[in-house]
């Protein structure tokens, strides 16, 4: 069952919503909710439900007691000599979560682990779907605590804004930060962390006027002075100076206009070092969510030891040397882990790049892929060129891009990539500037470019992630169940993290339980879900950049036994091709056949009663099953 809080209350089980009746007893199931675990007196409840109490106040709570039982199960609600308690278990209350992530995050904080503080702390922000129990009228008891909760809330926003700011997320930071202002416009280290990552991306008046914006409020509502704090990071401002608070240790500020090194730069532009705040995903406006983000799906990178050593090798080599490029295109289903991957080979990578690194989420695999034309104007600012500097046109700024980075050592972060078309703009010139790219789709249709494909993790490796997201002692003590749950994941990093945080979050599960949930082909991938991280949303994403007619192979596919080959003869309109460039289809001994965890979602959409897309327009179906085709066949078609 799950209790959810922060926002209006929910409460759902496996069968759907549970409609908790009344308005007493929402109230009731709030306030025991407010205080998970914890024995609540009558008196506060009381408190809670009523601004007068009836004589019979008492009397009436227990019989609200009784009907939360009747809906949520007879121990759920344990009564006390003073009061009640709920019980929840690990993973059932959002707000218990939010908690445990809020204190991961300020600790990876602490110990100097901005990446996992950010991946972390953003996962516990996401929890929040407006304000606590919105709509329900509580007592003062309860609106304190309501309070407090979201005073915890911004707080992990704060802690939030500064790691993605040491990690140089400037660009995507500036809506959040309004945003934050918006709700409070009093907070001085708010205004403090605006003004930076304006400063950061080169908008120095901008970072002023917001400094002027803040003052006239503060003098407006309180009569006060900004605070020392803020007034400090003007005066870094205005002397340009290289280093402000929660900067980013990749940034250099743009210095006075000068010529770059080994190339004149285009007339009237300035110059700038090549920073870390190539910045991050855009939002999309969706209320604050973004489109998205650098999200790794596994705990730690495991298993891709060889990967790791290839992409390093080949970057660090001259392009005409043996095993050297001057860009490398990670690929691999959905759920891979290529962005684990591509952050630690751009981690490991970064002391040879004296220039430092430019950022960017393309954003491929969504319906909303990043403009070319965006992400070079971004680019173009982390260079030095503010906007109104910047050409207009694609082709101009890519041409202004690479003439700014001729004669650096930069190296160019690009993930979710959707194709070569999206890609080839956003490479630099001849020179000594190195590109790491990843994305679902292989990257083939571009010269030069080293391909390495990121594949399902080996039996050994899932193993040893599952051990590292449940604990090692847990996992000895069960390890034909972590088997179990490896093999149902079919070595998918995303799945074998889902697994393992579920297994994390409800200490007292035996890995039994889960293991059998998984080996229902027919729930498996219902149960490999959590919040709002799910293998089935990842596949649809993939599922929906399809051609009608390889949706409709990959139907067809998905109704044969995982053992038998899918045999194409011919490549009829190339659909061969675009599912194993799209890394759905996997070349085997005598044909090919679907990654298996996507098998699993094509016949679910074929049960659930989809009808094929548009038939083959010879008006005769791609043949799919046993077909008599040849190895060299298949492989030709990838």
């Amino acid at each position: 069952m799950q209790f959810r809080i922060l926002g209006p209350l929910e409460v759902r089980s496996a069968e759907g919503t549970v409609e908790i009746r009344g308005v007493k007893r929402r109230a009731l199931l709030a306030a025991l909710l407010l205080h998970p675990g914890q024995v609540v007196s009558v008196n506060r409840l009381v408190e809670t439900l009523w601004e007068e109490a009836p004589r019979s106040a008492a009397s009436n709570i227990r019989t609200y007691v009784a009907d939360l039982r009747a809906s949520l199960g007879a121990l759920r609600v344990v009564s006390h000599s003073s009061g009640y308690l709920i019980r929840v278990e690990p993973g059932e209350l959002d707000l218990l979560l939010f908690e445990t992530l809020a204190d991961k995050g300020r600790q990876a904080a602490k110990d100097g682990d901005a990446p996992a503080a950010a991946i972390t702390l953003e996962r516990a922000a996401g929890l929040w779907r407006g304000e606590p129990l919105a709509g329900m009228e509580l007592g003062a008891w309860a609106q304190a605590r309501i309070t407090l909760l979201d005073d915890l809330r911004w707080g992990v926003l704060s802690s939030l804004v500064e790691a993605e700011m040491a990690l140089g997320r400037y660009e995507e930071l500036i809506v959040r930060l309004r945003r934050m202002l918006e709700e409070r416009p009093l907070c001085e280290r708010t205004w403090a962390q605006l003004m930076v990552a304006l400063y950061h991306l080169g908008r120095k008046a901008e970072a002023l006027v917001a400094f002027a914006q803040a003052r006239e409020i503060l003098t407006r509502e309180l009569g006060l002075e900004p605070c020392p704090e803020l007034r400090e990071v003007q005066r870094g401002i205005l002397a340009g100076r290289k280093a402000l608070p929660w900067s980013s240790h990749h940034y250099t500020p743009p210095p006075s206009p000068a010529t770059p090194p080994g190339r004149p730069l285009p007339h009237g532009v300035a110059s700038g070092g090549a920073s870390g705040a190539g910045g991050g995903a855009s939002g999309d406006g969706g209320g604050g969510r973004r489109a998205c983000h650098l999200s790794p799906v596994v705990a730690g990178l495991v298993g891709r030891a060889a990967e790791l050593g290839e992409i390093t090798g080949a970057l660090t080599r001259p392009p005409g040397a043996p095993g050297g490029a001057a860009v490398v295109a990670l690929s691999g289903s959905p759920g891979a882990g290529k962005t684990v991957l591509l952050l630690r080979a751009a981690h490991e990578l970064a002391p040879r790049f004296a220039d430092g690194r430019l950022d960017q989420v393309l954003c491929g695999s969504t319906a909303h892929p990043k403009p070319v034309s965006a992400v070079l104007a971004e680019f173009l600012c982390s260079l030095g060129v503010p906007p109104r500097r910047q050409p207009a046109g694609v082709e101009d700024r890519a041409a202004l891009y690479r003439s700014l980075l001729a004669g650096r050592r930069v190296l160019i972060v690009l993930d979710d990539v959707e194709d070569g078309a999206q890609l080839r703009p956003l490479l630099p010139g001849p020179g000594a500037c190195r590109v790491l790219a990843a994305g679902r789709t292989r990257l083939t249709s571009l010269d030069g470019v080293r391909p390495v494909r990121v594949g399902p993790l080996a039996e050994e490796s899932a193993i040893e992630l599952l051990g590292d997201l449940i604990g090692d002692d847990r996992a000895d003590r069960e390890p034909g169940e972590v088997r179990r749950i490896a093999a149902a994941c079919a070595g998918l990093p995303l799945a074998l993290w889902i697994a393992g945080t579920r297994l994390a979050v409800r200490p007292s599960w035996p890995l039994a339980r889960l293991a059998e949930r998984l080996a229902d082909e027919s729930v498996r991938l219902k149960e490999l879900a959590i919040g709002e991280l799910s293998v089935q949303a990842a596949f649809a994403a993939s599922y929906a950049k399809l051609s009608p007619l390889a949706r409709r192979v990959s139907w067809l596919a998905g109704s044969l036994p995982p053992e038998q080959p899918v045999v194409l003869p011919g490549s009829p309109d190339g659909v061969v091709a675009e599912l194993v460039q799209a890394n759905l289809l996997v070349p085997v001994e005598g044909g090919h056949r679907l990654d298996d965890l996507f098998r699993l979602y094509v016949r679910g959409r074929a049960e659930t009663g989809e009808p094929p897309d548009r038939p083959h327009p010879g008006g005769r179906p791609p043949a799919v099953g046993a077909v008599v085709g040849s190895r060299g066949e298949a492989d030709g078609d990838a």
